[in-house]
């Protein structure tokens, strides 16, 4: 797993026998500059991964680095509906 490294935590975690990757990224940055520096730091965790399906959740910047990473691999987004239809009884 990729993700978001907390200020106190380390670039590998274990849990439950699964290896947690993480990178450095300030999400309450306004900076794009920032952003885009932070999001350099995540390549080398995809390619470290070398998985044979990246899943992500929600399109985001990462999943477009992990298509352009690993082009020749399976890449599967996940993603909800935002809409919730109710059944109204008339």
């Amino acid at each position: 797993m990729i993700c978001w490294r907390e200020p106190e935590a380390e670039f590998l975690t274990e849990i439950d026998g699964m290896e947690i990757l993480s990178y450095p990224y300030d999400y309450t940055s306004k900076s794009s500059l920032k952003h885009l520096i932070d999001y350099t730091k995540v390549i080398s965790l995809i390619r470290k991964a070398d998985a044979d399906v990246y899943i992500s959740i929600d399109c985001m910047v990462e999943t477009y680095l992990a298509q352009k990473a690993m082009p020749g691999r399976k890449h599967v987004i996940w993603f909800q509906d935002p809409f919730d239809w109710v059944i109204i009884n008339s």
